[in-house]
């Protein structure tokens, strides 16, 4: 059964929790020789306006879910919203009391998101990062989320992606990235995706303003262009890789006192063209606002390409190879503005986040993608 969890319905007696809800406690069965994480069959509602009762809900999945928690008094526990998400609820939680895990992340996924993200599927990628020692460690599931390890550090800002500190490591998580062998079959997810949610774009939206926004595309000619525009994108032939396919600022994690960089949040990772991973980079740096002045210019575009081309391979690399890969990345520069406009007209139907105005951000990433395309090759 599953239920909304309050702590108003979790009774602490002698260090034993009793709940008021029957709930399944069952194991998920991994691949051969992986470990296999714990699920928990109960919904936490984090959208709800009585917060207290998020938080408590999120007490105890936490406690349920990490062993090392188990003990914890539940009202030490301190729960903290983690801003900025723009497809699930984010909760920082710490145990003061704890001698080695202080801090968790409980991820609650947003409504409507299993139409964007697979979750079973990323499941396993948390298993296969986390043994190839590039993501957290993860406790356990419960019915619409995830809880697991924190990444200690503060995210980069935007205007932070150009810092001489950070461009080249970067460059170099990111080639790193790209020779994940991932098990699966390595078929681009990009255009998959977009067949997928093109379909699913509704035809009006209940809310005025956004319809009104809505009526400024021509989602008829837009979904009329997708073959065309597909098929020139698959002529550019780029390799097939394993990408993280959202490496923004919010995604980077840095800790000053290790002096270390982390890629997080790996829901849209999946086989794509290696231009793909590289240009949304590149559109990343314009942030949520997509202001065109913060584009890196060529010469920055061209060093990032260099270190990414030298850490892929392992040896120098010849102009002529950052040529190459510069043309491919310009072509997907257009795909990036097309996949996150799409992405964000579904989240503008069913999102229950206000973390952006997804509506404007959908006309926005059209706008450019349809700038680029009458502006043609550089």
């Amino acid at each position: 059964m599953s239920s909304i969890l309050s702590w108003r319905n979790v009774a602490v007696a002698a260090g034993v929790i009793a709940v008021a809800y029957v709930f399944n406690f069952v194991r998920r069965k991994g691949a051969a020789g992986r470990r296999r994480v714990k699920q928990l069959d109960v919904v936490v509602y984090a959208s709800q306006p009585d917060m207290a009762a998020v938080e408590d809900a999120v007490r105890y999945v936490v406690i349920t879910l990490v062993d090392e928690w188990s003990r914890a008094v539940p009202e030490a526990i301190v729960i903290e919203p983690v801003a900025g998400g723009t497809t699930n609820f984010l909760f920082r939680c710490t145990n003061p009391h704890s001698s080695q895990l202080k801090h968790m992340l409980v991820r609650v996924f947003g409504d409507g998101t299993e139409a964007l993200v697979d979750r079973e599927i990323e499941l396993q990628r948390f298993e296969v990062l986390r043994d190839g020692g590039l993501g957290p460690p993860l406790y356990g599931s419960f019915r619409n989320g995830y809880v697991y390890g924190f990444a200690e550090g503060r995210p980069l800002t935007a205007a932070e992606l150009k810092d001489e500190r950070f461009v080249d490591r970067i460059a170099s998580q990111l080639a790193h990235w790209h020779q994940i062998d991932f098990p699966s079959a390595r078929t681009p997810g990009l255009y998959q995706k977009i067949d997928k949610w093109l379909s699913l774009v509704p035809a009006g939206y209940h809310d005025p303003l956004e319809q009104a926004q809505f009526e400024k595309l021509d989602i008829a000619a837009i979904r009329a262009q997708w073959p065309q525009f597909r098929a020139e994108l698959e002529a550019m032939n780029s390799p097939i890789v394993y990408c993280h396919n959202d490496v923004n600022s919010a995604n980077l994690i840095y800790d000053g006192a290790a002096d270390s960089l982390q890629f997080i949040d790996y829901e849209y990772a999946c086989y794509n063209p290696r231009a793909f991973d590289l240009a949304n980079h590149f559109c990343e740096h314009a942030g949520l606002e997509q202001d065109e002045a913060s584009f890196p210019s060529i010469e920055y575009q061209r060093r990032f390409l260099k270190c990414y081309l030298t850490a892929y391979t392992g040896a120098p690399v010849t102009t002529e190879q950052v040529d190459a890969l510069h043309r491919e990345v310009h072509k997907f520069v257009q795909a990036s503005h097309f996949f996150w406009a799409v992405w964000a007209l579904l989240q503008a139907d069913f999102s229950n986040l206000d973390s952006l105005d997804f509506m404007k951000y959908a006309v926005t990433r059209f706008i450019l993608w349809a700038k680029l395309r009458r502006s043609g090759p550089s």
